[in-house]
């Protein structure tokens, strides 16, 4: 899985001095992220259309230095991807470029991958969302035309707008049979992560046996990475770890589950050449504190007196305020030295700078050491190097249970999929009949007593059907299910259908074998409760134990 960045023309000046403050200024003195560290915290740069647009005279000039690699010299090892940056123009009823045109226009700015003319989906009325869907797909279908007609150099994304699960899987479906081998799922970046992972299952198997390219919009989340990856999922990008430098009090980071609190000093006048005697004082005190001449407590303290004393000058009484309720984590921060325990160069170069709060120069470099360790750790989890952060684990593990105790799922609605039988009930080879009175053994017929008595629904997987319906009519047959390579071909006739309902229910509970259990894996999520058990006859057991008396619950009634 590849990790792209967002470009927003963010640098820094390549001379800036961290004790005096100053640099010079001008392009020739930019200092991008890729040039900042040794190794490039990221796979490739998410460059909108709408940025580079942003300024006429740029435009002209990445078009005169042959793309967008020469002009802000991008090494070749990073990938360029294209959009046209949707979100820009979302107030608008249509989408400002052509689609033909826009094929030109990357070509033009030297993309290596590019979408197409996409339209986000915002407001409640369904007229709406129908109508910026169907631009959406118009574009993409007059994109693919000329695409195919063309002799272009990038490959070319169709990018998949939404408002939920279905509206999602139909323009997937139809991007796919346009011929699109390649998309991206746009629209999400403030969806509720619960909301992203039934999208991605309900949306999966329609290319889980097809040699398709995912890319997600703005979703490099902890919690999303098992589905990611077991969804095939190729490339993300996000901006979140550049921008945390912006948090009040999470914006140095070091771990996925270990943050500090940058120390903020406030700047008496950005214009003037020397700093006011007790803004000075602190830096003093700084200097002092590296080289262990004084202690944090020491920091505090003369920081304090310039935080009273430039409220009074600026007329900021929240200011101190603030610095109160920060202080503790400012300590935290001076006596851990988070930089000293970091390998980026940035840190290296500026070490406690990182972790000052105050003016783009330390902000920014603070912004892209956090992209640095979020890189580390997303391509450590990727390798199995390194431990995944507690809050992986939050949506993605099923629960394994030992015993069935109903009243865990009281006031839920609840799926349970269980797995088919060998004996089967037939009067004469291929009678159809419902698939929960041709299954005659005990699993299944103890799950159905189960379901009847809870009210709750019920899946089969048959060998040879996929997801069947208790009164579905099917006919006898021998297939069985006794590999994990069985297990896996039957996985396109039972997870379109499963992931078709399984967004209506708040538990699923699976009692089945361990190769019918492998077919729905792709699916799992915290949702799910494995019925475990010791054997077959065990496993019977502990569902007519815990299945409820209903003649006896109705005379108690």
């Amino acid at each position: 899985m590849k990790f792209y960045v967002p470009f927003w023309m963010d640098h820094v000046y390549d001379d800036f001095d961290e004790w005096a403050g100053t640099w010079t200024t001008g392009f020739q003195h930019y200092k991008f992220l890729w040039e900042l560290n040794q190794v490039s915290p990221m796979d490739g740069v998410l460059i909108s259309r709408s940025k580079i647009e942003d300024s006429p005279r740029r435009k002209k000039e990445i078009k005169e230095a042959g793309g967008v690699k020469n002009f802000f010299d991008i090494p070749d090892e990073l990938d360029v991807f294209g959009d046209c940056g949707a979100y820009s123009y979302r107030k608008e009823s249509e989408p400002p470029y052509d689609p033909e045109e826009t094929l030109e226009f990357y070509e033009e700015m030297q993309y290596d991958q590019a979408c197409s003319v996409d339209h986000l989906i915002n407001g409640e009325q369904t007229e709406d969302k129908e109508r910026r869907m169907e631009i959406t797909l118009s574009n993409a279908r007059k994109m693919r035309q000329a695409y195919e007609e063309g002799d272009y150099s990038f490959e070319l994304y169709g990018v998949v707008q939404g408002w939920d699960p279905d509206s999602y899987h139909r323009v997937a479906k139809e991007l796919i049979e346009m011929g699109y081998d390649k998309l991206a799922f746009g629209g999400l970046v403030g969806t509720d992560t619960r909301d992203i992972i039934s999208i991605l299952q309900r949306c999966y198997p329609l290319w889980m046996d097809k040699d398709v390219d995912i890319h997600e919009f703005g979703l490099a989340r902890w919690e999303l990475f098992p589905f990611m990856e077991r969804y095939g999922i190729n490339s993300v990008d996000n901006a979140y770890h550049r921008k945390a430098w912006l948090d009040r009090k999470k914006n140095y980071e070091l771990t996925p589950e270990n943050e500090y609190t940058a120390v903020r000093i406030p700047i008496a006048d950005q214009y003037a050449e020397e700093r006011e005697p007790k803004e000075q004082a602190v830096f003093d005190e700084l200097k002092r504190y590296i080289n262990d001449e004084s202690d944090p407590e020491d920091v505090i303290e003369t920081l304090r007196d310039w935080e009273k004393t430039y409220a009074e000058i600026e007329g900021k009484d929240g200011r101190v305020e603030l610095f109160e309720k920060l202080k503790d984590e400012y300590l935290r921060t001076l006596r851990e030295k988070p930089w000293e325990k970091c390998n980026c160069h940035i840190c290296d170069e500026y070490g406690l700078h990182v972790c000052i709060f105050r003016r783009n120069e330390r902000n920014m470099r603070r912004g892209f050491h956090n992209l640095y360790r979020f890189y580390h750790y997303f391509n450590g989890y990727l390798e199995g190097e390194v431990e995944p952060p507690q809050k992986i684990n939050d949506y993605s593990q099923p629960k394994e249970i030992e015993d069935l105790d109903i009243e865990e799922f009281e006031n839920e609605s609840v799926l349970v999929i269980t797995s088919c039988s060998k004996t089967k009930k037939s009067d004469s080879p291929g009678d159809e009949m419902p698939a929960e009175e041709l299954y005659q053994g005990r699993l299944v017929q103890n799950t159905r007593g189960l379901c009847k008595a809870t009210g709750w629904d019920h899946r089969i997987i048959s060998a040879k059907y996929g997801l069947v319906e208790p009164e579905e009519l099917i006919s006898p047959y021998e297939e069985t299910l006794e590999s994990v390579e069985d297990s896996e071909s039957l996985r396109p006739k039972v997870l379109p259908e499963l992931a078709e309902i399984l967004d209506d229910y708040d538990r699923i509970l699976v009692i089945a074998g361990k190769y019918y259990r492998r077919v729905i894996e792709p699916l799992y999520d915290n949702r799910v409760h494995i019925l475990n058990s010791a054997g077959y006859p065990v496993l019977c057991s502990k569902i007519k134990e815990a299945t409820p008396d209903r003649e006896s619950k109705l005379e108690e009634y």
